[in-house]
């Protein structure tokens, strides 16, 4: 397997409903329960197994199959293997201020630059 040019929650959010069965049928339990568990390597394992599989299906949906058979060969993989896997998540160091959007809410969030009503400047 080479490097995954995506973070684990990116490859999260991309599942199609079909790779969510998938995942089910493979596990025995779905990717929300293992999301809300807490073993985060269990889900980067069953997301390393995602994307194993796409590869395999190509321009098509990945089968519960290939699911299957990706998910039991990266069983194989150690805990550092599979951590160098994905890109690093950047940690939120203060939650009052959000380095990525993630961390912020919607009211933090902007279009552009504030500007002030004494910002305005006169053209000469």
């Amino acid at each position: 397997m080479s490097e995954i040019q995506a973070t684990v929650q990116e490859v999260v959010d991309s599942l199609t409903g079909f790779e969510e069965m998938a995942i089910d049928a493979a596990t025995g339990q779905g990717i929300e329960y293992w999301s809300g568990t807490g073993r985060r390597l269990v889900v980067t394992r069953i997301m390393a197994a995602i994307i194993e599989a796409r590869k395999v299906a190509g321009d098509k949906r990945p089968s519960e199959a290939q699911v299957k058979a990706a998910y039991q060969m990266v069983q194989g993989k150690t805990q550092t293997e599979l951590a160098g896997l994905f890109e690093d998540e950047e940690d939120e160091p203060f939650e009052d201020e959000p380095v990525t959007d993630q961390g912020k809410d919607d009211s933090e969030q902007s279009s552009g630059p504030e500007s002030s009503p004494g910002s305005v400047s006169e053209p000469e």
